[in-house]
């Protein structure tokens, strides 16, 4: 599979952590990104956007003309639709905000357009917000009229700029780092989150919701035995926590220890008997320790429940396979 095959994948499929390190190994990925933020399908350019602003850390040169090429697009100076712009932007504030501090007066003017204007307003609001010493006072003005006008900011930003102030009020309140990672990761901005999660569990350890979500990011990232960490920690809190010990058996499987899968995914079915990916996730762990029938009897379950397995593991069925767990089982 080439380049523009795996970011075209990764992208279609929502995987972020894939996309990051795609994008982290090759800069040539940021074009092939930028090519998709034009799909119509709303899922497929938000990944995108989301993946050129992870770019933006190891790649900053790249982004710069991403961003001057927006802009130029915008001025409708290239006869490129530029509708897409505004998300895109919005990603990169999110990751670096200071590669568009030279540009917001461009995006102050050009939100004269009406099917720019909500974007841009909610792009040129995250740069303030997070570069409050390099914005100007004519933006700070431009935002303050922006508040009059219903409808100017995305409703998601408005929230982000919310649960942000709650902390800048509050910085020892637990919940509202807790609050403000989970939004961080919602809108794909991983590395602000892990570190949101990770001062909630610090202000109060014995808060299952965050350990639980800071093992989500973790296994997010690839960081396999962070998760299993946090998510132990979670269950320790927290042992009737289902999304705890579920995340838990997720961690275990992709570091091959079907015993702990099994054992996790037991745990989950005990509190949730109808929980379809439960009954799947404990097929696969049953498999892997050579339990083929009771495998077989919990894929039944899972799939009367109404969860569809990956073909993968339907033919290792049919071959009565078993060993290791195959990390492409995870759905």
């Amino acid at each position: 599979m080439n380049l523009r095959e795996a970011v075209g994948t990764a992208v279609r499929l929502g995987e972020v952590a894939r996309l990051e390190r795609l994008v982290n190994e090759n800069a040539r990925a940021v074009r092939y990104l930028l090519a998709l933020t034009y799909q119509d399908d709303p899922a497929v350019r938000a990944t995108a956007s989301r993946g050129i602003g992870l770019a933006a850390r190891q790649h900053p040169k790249v982004i710069e003309e991403v961003i001057r090429r927006l802009v130029w697009a915008m001025n409708d100076e290239s006869g490129t639709n530029a509708e897409t712009a505004p998300e895109v932007l919005s990603a990169i504030a999110l990751e670096r905000p200071d590669l568009l501090v030279p540009v917001v007066p461009d995006l102050m003017r050009l939100s004269g357009d009406a099917g720019l204007r909500g974007g841009l307003v909610a792009c040129v609001r995250l740069v303030a917000r997070r570069c409050p010493d390099e914005v100007t006072a004519g933006c700070q003005e431009f935002l303050r009229r922006a508040d009059d006008e219903p409808g100017a900011c995305a409703p998601g930003t408005r929230r982000l700029e919310k649960l942000v102030e709650a902390v800048e009020k509050n910085p020892n309140s637990a919940r509202a780092h807790l609050k403000l990672g989970m939004a961080l990761l919602q809108v794909g901005s991983k590395k602000n989150a892990e570190q949101e999660l990770r001062r909630a569990v610090e202000l109060d350890p014995g808060l299952a919701e965050a350990w639980v979500n800071l093992g989500g990011v973790l296994f997010l990232g690839w960081d396999f035995r962070g998760c299993v960490e946090a998510n132990s920690k979670a269950v320790a809190c927290n042992p009737s926590l289902l999304q705890a010990h579920y995340n838990l058996g997720l961690g275990y499987l992709y570091l091959g220890q079907a015993d702990k899968v099994v054992s996790c995914f037991r745990e989950v079915l005990d509190l949730d008997p109808k929980n379809a990916g439960g009954h799947y996730h404990l097929a696969v762990g049953l498999l892997a320790t050579g339990e083929v029938e009771q495998a077989r009897a919990m894929l039944s379950r899972a799939i009367a429940l109404g969860y569809s397995p990956q073909p993968e593991f339907l033919k290792i069925m049919e071959s009565h396979g078993s060993g290791t767990v195959p990390t492409i089982e995870v759905g």
